[in-house]
């Protein structure tokens, strides 16, 4: 099993326990745990999924949860990106999958001020930092 489903009375915080009865038109909410390495896929309602985290009871109703192994990120969009060295002080080379669409890279101070920027075309892009000062930036 990949984690618990609670089911809560909205107005109370109550839990309603599996196969309980609620009045009609009592508000409950669900709060969904995954386990450790699992994430919630979906939570259906009577046959249909649903995105928020209450309903109201208007008629006989089934509740359960999926979850997933995994992160539950879709990586299909996106790509492998190197940055290298770690520590630096002439250039840092921006190493893409070969074949990539290019990259926008931008390098920050920690402030958010833009210091540096280019474009990573190709497998092997370097981008000359010499004119920063030592300290600490963000690569994005």
């Amino acid at each position: 099993m990949g984690g618990t489903l609670a089911i809560l009375n909205a107005t109370n915080n109550s839990s309603i326990p599996s196969g309980s009865q609620v009045e009609h038109g009592t508000i409950i909410k669900f709060e969904a745990t995954p386990n450790n390495g699992y994430h919630l896929s979906k939570i259906v309602v009577n046959a249909e999924v649903i995105t928020g985290t209450e309903i109201t009871v208007e008629r006989d109703t089934y509740i359960y949860a999926e979850f997933a192994q995994g992160t539950g990120i879709d990586h299909s969009d996106y790509m492998a990106l190197s940055i290298y060295p770690t520590l630096a002080s002439e250039y840092i080379t921006v190493a893409t999958e070969v074949g990539s669409s290019p990259v926008s890279v931008t390098v920050t101070d920690l402030s958010g001020h833009t210091v540096a920027t280019a474009i990573a075309t190709g497998s092997k892009t370097e981008i000359n930092i010499s004119h920063l000062s030592a300290g600490t930036y963000i690569v994005r």
